[in-house]
This record gives C-alpha cells, sequence and structure tokens, in this order.
C-alpha cells in the first residue's frame, strides 16, 4: 500500500491550509458559516451513530449468548494474523490504518459470535462497512482498491473466506441460492454483504463511493437459482440506483467494482 505519499500529501496540505488561513483577513460569509455549520452536524451524526452501534454490539456480544459456536482454532487463526498485520502496520508507521484493524480484529469476533441468521449478515456487514470508511480515510486512494482485493481474498478471513460458524456461508457461485432481501441498506453495506455469502468473488467501492450511515438507502431483493446468478441481480439492481458497475470474471474467480453515480 502507498501510504507513505498520502500521509505526507496530507500532512503538507494542512500546513499550506493552516498559513493561509493565517494570512487570511476577509470574514466568512453566511453561505461559508452555513456550510461549516452543516458539515458539522453531519460530522457529529456519523460519529453518533457510530456510538449507537457499538452500545447495540456491546450489550449483545457476551460470553454465553452466540446462537452457534464458533471454530475456535480457526477464530485463534484469524486472532493471530491480525495481530501481525497490525504489528507489521504501526512498524511502517500507518497508525491510522493500524488502529482501524485494531478495532474490526476485536470487533469483528464479537459480532460472529452475537447474532444469527439475517441479523449475523447485517451486523457483520455494518461492520466491514466501517472498517472500510476507517481504512480509506488513511490510504493511498489509488491502493483502495488493490487492498480490497487482498483483504477479501485472505483465506483466514472468517465468513467471508471460510465458515467459523457452521451455517454452510460463504458459498460458491455455483452453489444454489435463496432469494436475498436487502432493506434500507447503504451501496457499500450491500456490496459487504454479497461478500458474506460467496467466497470466489469479490465485491468492491470505489474509494469515494458513500458509505456513511446519513448516505442513500436502497432496497430490493435479489434473486437467483446459483449465487453466481444471485450477483447477476446484484449488479442489475445496484445499476438501476445509476452506480457504475465493473464485472469481470478469472479464472474462478468473480470481481466486482461498483462506483460512483452516472
Amino acid at each position: 500500500m502507498k501510504l507513505g505519499p498520502a500521509i505526507v500529501i496530507f500532512v503538507v496540505g494542512v500546513g499550506m491550509g493552516v498559513g493561509i488561513g493565517m494570512l487570511s483577513t476577509s470574514q466568512p460569509t453566511h453561505d461559508e458559516e452555513l456550510t461549516r455549520a452543516m458539515e458539522e452536524v453531519e460530522r457529529l451524526r456519523g460519529e453518533l451513530d457510530g456510538l449507537k452501534r457499538q452500545a447495540l454490539y456491546s450489550a449483545v456480544a457476551k460470553p454465553g449468548n452466540a446462537p452457534r459456536s464458533l471454530d475456535e482454532q480457526k477464530i485463534a487463526n484469524f486472532r493471530s494474523k491480525m495481530s501481525q498485520y497490525v504489528t507489521s502496520l504501526r512498524a511502517r508507521k500507518f497508525v491510522g490504518v493500524a488502529e482501524a484493524f485494531g478495532w474490526f480484529g476485536t470487533r469483528w469476533v464479537e459480532v460472529l459470535g452475537a447474532y444469527g441468521g439475517d441479523e449475523a449478515r447485517r451486523a457483520r456487514a455494518d461492520v466491514l462497512a466501517q472498517l472500510l470508511v476507517s481504512v480509506r480515510s488513511s490510504i493511498d486512494p489509488s491502493d483502495f482498491i488493490t487492498w480490497q482485493v487482498e483483504w477479501l481474498s485472505s483465506p483466514w478471513l472468517p465468513e467471508v473466506q471460510v465458515d467459523v460458524d457452521a451455517d454452510g456461508w460463504p458459498k460458491r457461485r455455483r452453489d444454489r441460492a435463496e432469494p436475498l432481501q436487502l432493506d434500507s441498506t447503504t451501496v457499500c453495506r450491500a456490496a459487504m454483504e454479497m461478500n458474506l455469502l460467496v467466497r470466489d468473488a469479490s465485491i468492491m467501492v470505489d474509494h469515494n463511493l458513500p458509505c456513511n450511515a446519513g448516505d442513500q438507502r436502497l432496497s430490493g431483493v435479489l434473486k437467483g437459482k446459483t449465487h453466481n446468478a444471485l450477483l447477476d441481480s446484484f449488479v442489475r439492481w445496484i445499476r438501476q440506483y445509476g452506480y457504475v458497475v465493473v464485472d469481470k470474471t478469472q479464472g474462478r474467480t468473480r470481481s466486482i467494482l461498483v462506483g460512483m453515480k452516472r
């Protein structure tokens, strides 16, 4: 990940912004003040939504509440891989990304053990979407998609590549599928829900795609006899909302990238 240049550019940009602000003597206009106030409201709203979700997870994710037991060996392997990954990031001074994955390593296991059925898929997709938001704020935009490809294909990643709760998911694209109901979800969370269903496909999102809780909400029912057909339905559905989709199959893996609206 080419995080070094992005961090340097960010720091230099902040320094220039401060310098220009100190040199400016003009008073902010009413429109500028209104814009800043609205941005602050959106920021606080996003923080509040995040705190609400964390409170919900903390209240439910307690030992003994798991609807299914988790494979302890696979979970231990995940914890070990995550610890190595976070240590490597900190050693390379990628502090923001390291903090995001440190949070994810703990939260992911809690959520895996606290929910069942459709509720489990939605809660897990929400955590994955939160990870996307956290990582993209600290990563070079040109590396964001590459990182998703590598991360989503990690063979030790629970419930994305390996089943740890014995519910049979994630499936192969050739496996039979049931209709999937998506209710009031962001485009990023919808993409992450699909990643939780199919292990030999990666559904990625562009760096500028809206992922926050206050962004546009999408709803629909996806249908297909197989999970590959379900992915076809997902592509048609997301395009109906005006998003750009790049859909490619190479070898045994299908890659779907969702981009900004036309």
